[in-house]
């Protein structure tokens, strides 16, 4: 039986970081940057693989001290395409921003002080974003003095839950960067996750998700099912895989699989998450994840 875990990933917020959440595809895990990642980061940024730099976030100062600057910050904050995990909060000190390593190299966001920024950045994670900068922005960068990058409060966590779980997770997940072990690059022994007491179909509403507990016979019965069909489930998979490609092979896996994920976020975003997943109308998995999240994000 496997269970559900969340643990908390204290990365750099640098290229390592980059390349451990672009490995979780292939649920690979690397402690140096070698030759390899750095081959891995550039076709990433060719290709257009912009979730593992936006597990990285950076925050700083600037002045927005005339209303037309203003304006112009929150026009583009209104365009979702440049503004995905971005913040804009009003500091003693000047307006603090916050947005993910993507973000910033590919968006000139309107701020006087942009070229700073990103000349800091690329001392903290040159592979990744010299690899997302353009050839003007490489140029209007060189010799600019780096300002001050502040560490911001977003959190990464590791998940292991069945993909029945992780899949409600996601409809949550506003705001998050997301990358989960994908199945068309490893093909590995499946694990799965097993209900130990199984509830009754709802009277009424569906909307009720389910009933009380089924008698002890029934859980019996349905416990030997599962145990039938994580077994049957295995066992299709791995005569698949000898002459059918994993991608194709994987459609034969069954809801509770358990998988990984790589999930980046703010704390406005895990509270909104804990606040919907976590009320008693919620499924109790989801709800036994949600407990598994407050342990993680309080360490």
């Amino acid at each position: 039986m496997s269970k559900m875990k969340v643990i908390r990933i204290n990365h750099a917020n640098d290229d390592l970081a980059v390349v451990n959440s672009a490995r979780c595809s292939f649920d690979k895990v690397k402690t140096r940057i070698g030759s390899d990642d750095v081959r891995l980061i550039k076709y990433l940024a060719e290709h257009g693989h912009f979730t593992p730099f936006s597990h990285v976030r950076f925050g700083a100062l600037t002045n927005l001290t005339a209303f037309s600057q203003l304006e112009e910050m929150l026009e583009f904050m209104g365009d979702p395409t440049k503004s995905a995990s971005m913040k804009l909060q009003k500091r003693n000190r000047g307006w603090y921003i916050e947005h993910s390593l993507y973000g910033w190299a590919t968006n000139d966001i309107p701020i006087n002080n942009y070229d700073n920024i990103i000349s800091a950045i690329v001392e903290k994670c040159p592979y990744s974003i010299l690899s997302l900068l353009s050839d003007e922005k490489l140029k209007r960068i060189q010799g600019v003095e780096p300002d001050r990058l502040i560490k911001t409060t977003d959190k990464t966590v590791l998940i292991e839950a069945p993909l029945f779980v992780l899949r409600q997770l996601m409809k949550s997940t506003i705001g998050c960067t997301y990358n989960e072990v994908s199945r068309r690059y490893v093909d590995f022994k499946p694990t799965f996750y097993t209900i130990d007491q199984f509830k009754a179909r709802p009277d009424k509403s569906m909307k009720q998700g389910a009933g009380d507990f089924l008698s002890l016979d029934k859980q019996e019965h349905y416990k030997k099912l599962q145990e039938k069909s994580m077994e049957f489930c295995a066992t299709i998979y791995e005569d698949f895989l000898i002459d059918v490609a994993p991608e194709e092979s994987r459609a034969f896996l069954s809801q509770n699989m358990m998988s990984k994920v790589w999930l980046t976020a703010s704390e406005e975003a895990f509270d909104r998450i804990l606040g919907l997943r976590k009320g008693k109308t919620a499924q109790t998995q989801i709800r036994e994840l949600m407990d598994l999240f407050e342990k993680a994000l309080k360490e």
